[in-house]
């Protein structure tokens, strides 16, 4: 059995970054059905205790720093470039120093040696400056720090305030406002999209999800007008409203492809197996995570006349997603 689907993209949006982490992750395994109200923390602790540390990427993390010890964080943190792949984006705008990163970069801050500015600075987002009851931020840093870590001098610098969407000047939000988008697209599509690699993304995985009960495929652009109102409709066979070859070709290729596979996964072959007779346009799931910045530079590239036509589409559905996103962070308070 064979679905069509069109491309779409949607903002993910959370109070709670873990939330953000567990939607991620169960994406990648299409486990939806096990998101409870309270599993977000577990699910964190769980990936953490598993090494599966790329998908704590989504949740990130936007600190105004004390101006008194800018040099000595600075300095660290310019130390830590030569160990570390990646290390916290700063900006210093009137008087103002803000620096960003997601939770991964900041474990691994953590984790370098002489880190005590970070590993403070973490404390007082995990703990409150009051070591007051583990704040929704402990969970990804429990495994790495005390409370102890708050009463490191702080001549060094150390002190600093995280900031909401709201807190940000304009300026700022280009560099330090990270936005999540649940992508749908082929997985052609998708390795396009994952060239970009200052994102962080969390794709669903083709070797663990079965598709045996039938396969969806994203209709490519260049048949959209053929194929486009047999979308979300499960087919068996060729309709006859498909009358132009290209589209008949390729329908014809996609079904052999899906009873391919279902044959396979009937004959107990396993899915990570069977998986490869399945074609490009294949529909996939990518959780993507960039700040504005960059979801400005990918849209430059891939809104081109240039870029391939599914690219260009999935883009165009992008900026209109985050515009959107951006407009309500900025007016609505109900999702500050």
């Amino acid at each position: 059995m064979l679905r069509l689907i069109n491309p779409a993209a949607t903002w993910l949006w959370f109070d709670d970054p873990r939330q953000l982490v567990e939607a991620a992750g169960h994406t990648c395994y299409k486990s939806e059905a096990k998101v409870t109200a309270d599993s977000a923390p577990k699910f964190v602790q769980m990936l953490i205790r598993r090494g599966h540390e790329s998908v704590l990427e989504h949740a990130h993390v936007a600190l105004q720093l004390d101006p008194v010890g800018w040099v000595g964080t600075l300095v660290e943190w310019w130390g830590a470039r030569q160990r570390l792949p990646r290390t916290p984006v700063w900006t210093c705008r009137d008087g103002r120093l803000v620096a960003s990163a997601n939770v991964r970069v900041w474990r691994d801050l953590a984790r370098a040696p002489a880190s005590r500015v970070t590993r403070r600075l973490l404390a007082q987002l995990a703990f409150g400056a009051e070591l007051g009851p583990p704040t929704r931020y402990a969970a990804f840093f429990t495994d790495l720090l005390c409370p102890e870590d708050l009463c490191c001098p702080w001549w060094g610098g150390g002190r600093g305030t995280s900031l909401a969407p709201r807190d940000l000047t304009p300026l700022e939000l280009r560099d330090h406002l990270a936005l999540t988008l649940r992508l749908v697209c082929g997985r052609g599509t998708s390795h396009e999209l994952v060239r970009h690699r200052v994102g962080s993304y969390s794709q669903e995985s083709t070797r663990y999800c079965d598709y045996a009960g039938g396969v969806a495929m994203v209709v490519p652009e260049a048949l959209r007008e053929d194929l486009g109102p047999l979308a979300n409709i499960s087919l068996t066979s060729i309709p006859v409203s498909v009358v132009t070859t290209t589209a008949r070709t390729w329908l014809t290729t996609a079904l052999h492809a899906s009873n391919s596979y279902a044959w396979l996964r009937a004959s107990d072959v396993p899915a990570q197996v069977a998986r490869g007779v399945l074609p490009t346009d294949l529909k996939t799931e990518v959780v993507a995570t960039l700040t504005l910045r960059w979801w400005g530079h990918l849209l430059g590239q891939r809104l081109s006349p240039a870029a391939h036509p599914d690219m260009r589409a999935l883009a165009t559905l992008i900026q209109r997603e985050l515009a959107a996103a951006v407009s309500v962070l900025r007016e609505d308070p109900d999702y500050l």
